[in-house]
């Protein structure tokens, strides 16, 4: 819904540098999450190589206590179900 006339009256640039404008909230709220889990701090990637499907596969592998159950030792598996799954 974009703003009306209405809104912009009181929008005064020599007296405040105010501007309203259209937020969308789902944007609002996904970027408030990272800086809720880090504490406010940026996050940035340490990475700059592309990550390949076997390093995707052996990561969930290794990280089976972490995050993913069942894994372990499954690793063709894993890279067939990525492959299929997620690069078609």
């Amino acid at each position: 819904m974009p703003l009306s006339k209405q809104d912009k009256d009181y929008l005064l640039p020599l007296i405040t540098t105010i501007d309203p404008k259209q937020v969308d909230m789902d944007r609002v709220f996904i970027n408030l999450l990272p800086l809720l889990k880090y504490e406010g701090f940026p996050v940035t990637r340490g990475r700059s190589e592309l990550v390949t499907i076997e390093n995707l596969a052996s990561a969930v592998c290794r990280n089976d206590a972490l995050h993913f159950s069942g894994f372990l030792n499954r690793e063709q598996v894993v890279f067939k179900w990525i492959e299929s799954d997620f690069f078609l």
